[in-house]
């Protein structure tokens, strides 16, 4: 377009609607693994993908070991990848999603810091805007195991177990009946221990 001196000019500015849930410029973007923007899980993300923007990076944390549910939709023109790697970079899940589509995917990842590439899988086609939620399920911790209940002297009970993983304590019973509904004790431990002891214990009698 060529101008001349004294012609009137106007130019008409539209807002971008897409609604990005990170705004991306030339010097502040997602497009390196370094970059990468925070997410939370449980949260729904939507960003856009174009020709001179081929890739987004994301970071996330995983509390502990459990099953993340993810749920994307594609709406760019072409197909999508979509990359998790662990905090060393390396790939522990990946899938593609055509245009137009939406899924949902279930993995299984252990406790620690991740990262998801999202990228066109042919550079430079694949425009358009994406969605996606990573929601989470902690798995259930696994049973302690009792590995011996001693006698000590002086009326006490040395009760130990095998340290579970992933736990923020334990609760220990014990009952002067093998139903567990005469002389129930509740006792609540840490989850740094492996070890308790019951004092004060009173003797009793054996029924036929």
């Amino acid at each position: 377009m060529k101008l001349k001196s004294g012609e009137n000019v106007t130019f008409n500015v539209s807002k971008n609607n897409l609604k990005e849930s990170f705004t991306e410029t030339q010097t502040k973007n997602n497009d390196m693994i370094d970059t990468a923007n925070a997410i939370d899980l449980k949260k729904k993300y939507k960003g856009v993908m174009a020709a001179n923007d081929s890739i987004d990076y994301f970071r996330f944390k995983v509390p502990a070991k459990g099953k993340i549910i993810f749920n994307a939709l594609n709406s760019t023109d072409n197909t999508l990848k979509y990359l998790f790697y662990d905090k060393n970079y390396n790939q522990v899940y990946n899938f593609e999603l055509s245009n137009g589509r939406k899924t949902t995917e279930t993995f299984e990842l252990a406790a620690g810091n991740y990262y998801l590439a999202l990228t066109q899988r042919t550079e430079g086609y694949g425009i358009g805007s994406y969605n996606f939620t990573l929601d989470y399920a902690a798995s259930a911790p696994a049973k302690p195991s009792v590995t011996s209940v001693k006698n000590a002297s002086g009326k006490k009970m040395v009760v130990k177990w095998k340290k579970v993983k992933g736990i923020s304590g334990y609760e220990l019973q014990y009952a002067t009946s093998s139903n567990f509904k005469k002389g129930l004790v509740k006792k609540n431990i840490s989850s740094g221990k492996t070890s308790a002891t019951y004092t004060k214990l009173k003797k009793i009698k054996p029924t036929m």
